[in-house]
């Protein structure tokens, strides 16, 4: 009896965080002092993050892709192909053009933030914990407003899109276009959102069916409307991204059987936790939690369909496409938060039975316990700005590089990538070895994956200071220390590194190392040499 008792109360508490149809038209007026409260803590937190944030390549790439050509119309044409659609790098070029300063990346990057947590917290029809829950989790905290990427577009045109979806179909409140013009956003914002544009289109079909039927109505001419403005979005996106610059292999080589392990609902979401290399338990937890947190849904036939939809469409990406990292894994919460926003509201159908009932409940106990699983990066980005531990070391390279008088010096790297952060904080030209000319954008391409040694950078190192009459500074991630014979380095798409001590002596010898900068928790550490005079 007393079992059933404390079963009966969980139950109850779980369900008492998703707020019913009634209790869902606006949060409580009691609250708004305490979620202004949350909101202005988050923003305090993240303000601090932001502060001690040093930009890393892909970030720095966007920014560089905005700026190509003479004006915004020439920008496409350059920024075409690199593997994300237009509308971030669009937003970039304004700003750029418009305020004439490189601070428009972080700057606009937190904004977007900004608006998305306001929306988290005071528009979103999601209980207290959920709220707080979703909006400290490692994504909205770090990953889509500090981290000054694209991503952070996705979730706020998300939010954008469950805000507008009761006034469309309330009749004559919206305009169906304006959530068509969304969608078309939505897509432009990165390839997966394309995915999660059509999962929602699914939800709001699925919508009208359980409460129209499949008779065709005006309700019907409405979505087609919209998903017709999102279908040309998508395409663009498709335009912007294909023929693809980088022709090295995203997705590693599977065998059949191991293709066939990847496809199991989850598996794929292994980083959903994070950016670390999952072992086999947390993949295990990770496909229980992402395939559970759909059963949340159990009562609610389309945002079921919709969230079974989201999930496979982006697992068929990361299996065929690209591997997934926790930037694209955590799009699936986001999405899954607007499900519970707009069921909430009343929206999504309704199915009832008893194994919907608990399926539902555990659905709800997944969900959670995935949400809760986001705290843990939130504070290991914490404790990393508090250590003052940067992503990367370009800041410190160009405050080394200025101290030691070279901030007009030619800068090399091995592998290529490391220069791209560079053009953020400083006017060093750079040069790509492998490319051989240069720029500030390394593209994977085959060119990458030819094999690199110090004997090959020593000698274009010496052939740049004879063209350009100005030092040239190498910095290399590998390093040279013990290496006792000869040692080739396979690194995929970044090539082999081949190192052979007479190799490494010579380079030493006509070389003056300046610095070790290695205490960044990503991967653009290096050793930094100067060609000597």
């Amino acid at each position: 009896m007393a079992r059933a008792i404390g079963s009966a109360r969980l139950w109850e508490l779980v369900d008492g965080l998703f707020p019913a149809e009634d209790g869902a038209a606006r949060p409580p007026a009691r609250h708004w002092p305490l979620r202004l409260l949350i909101f202005v803590a988050w923003l305090a937190l993240v303000v601090f993050l932001v502060a001690h944030h040093v930009m890393w390549r892909d970030e720095v790439r966007a920014l560089s892709l905005a700026t190509q050509g003479a004006s915004i119309l020439d920008m496409p044409a350059a920024a075409r192909g690199y593997g994300h659609p237009l509308l971030w790098h669009v937003l970039l070029r304004f700003g750029t053009d418009l305020l004439e300063t490189k601070l428009v990346l972080p700057g606009l990057a937190l904004a977007i933030g900004i608006v998305a947590a306001a929306i988290l917290a005071f528009v979103a029809r999601l209980s207290l914990p959920v709220m707080i829950l979703t909006l400290f989790g490692g994504f909205a905290t770090f990953d889509y407003v500090v981290m000054a990427r694209n991503y952070g577009l996705a979730m706020l045109l998300l939010l954008l899109v469950a805000w507008a979806y009761p006034g469309v179909r309330e009749r004559g409140r919206a305009h169906p276009l304006i959530l068509g013009g969304l969608l078309f956003l939505l897509c432009n914002a990165n390839v997966h959102a394309v995915v999660l544009t059509g999962a929602f289109g699914i939800f709001w079909l699925g919508d009208l069916i359980v409460q129209e039927g499949r008779g065709w109505s005006r309700a019907k001419r409405q979505w087609l409307t919209a998903m017709i403005v999102a279908a040309v979005g998508a395409l663009l996106a498709f335009v912007s991204v294909y023929p693809s610059v980088e022709d090295a292999p995203a997705a590693v080589h599977q065998s059949f059987g191991q293709t066939l392990l990847h496809l199991i609902p989850g598996v794929e979401f292994q980083r959903i936790f994070g950016n670390f290399n999952a072992s086999l338990p947390i993949t295990i937890l990770a496909a229980v939690l992402v395939t559970g947190s759909v059963a949340a849904f159990a009562r609610r036939p389309a945002a079921l369909v919709a969230a079974i939809a989201a999930l496979a469409g982006l697992q068929l990406l990361f299996v065929f496409v690209y591997p997934g990292h926790y930037r694209h894994d955590a799009l699936l919460i986001v999405f899954v938060v607007v499900l519970h926003w707009l069921t909430a509201k009343g929206f999504g159908g309704w199915y009832d039975t008893v194994f919907a009932r608990r399926a539902e409940r555990i659905g709800r106990i997944a969900f959670l316990a995935l949400l809760a699983t986001q705290l843990p990066a939130t504070v290991r980005a914490v404790v990393q700005a508090a250590k003052a531990q940067p992503q990367g070391e370009a800041k410190a390279l160009v405050d080394l590089l200025a101290t030691e008088g070279l901030s007009r010096s030619v800068v090399i790297a091995d592998p290529d990538f490391l220069i791209e952060s560079i053009a953020y904080y400083g006017a060093n030209p750079t040069w790509s070895v492998r490319r051989d000319r240069f720029t500030s954008l390394v593209p994977m391409t085959l060119a990458e994956t030819a094999p690199m040694s110090p004997g090959r950078l020593l000698a274009t190192a010496k052939r740049l200071t004879t063209a350009t009459h100005r030092p040239v500074v190498i910095l290399l991630s590998a390093s040279f220390d013990d290496i006792r014979q000869r040692t080739v380095i396979d690194r995929g798409t970044f090539g082999p590194l081949v190192l052979d001590p007479d190799d490494i002596a010579k380079f030493r010898a006509a070389t003056t190392k300046l610095a070790t900068l290695r205490t960044a928790s990503g991967d653009e550490v290096y050793d930094v040499y100067r060609l000597a005079p």
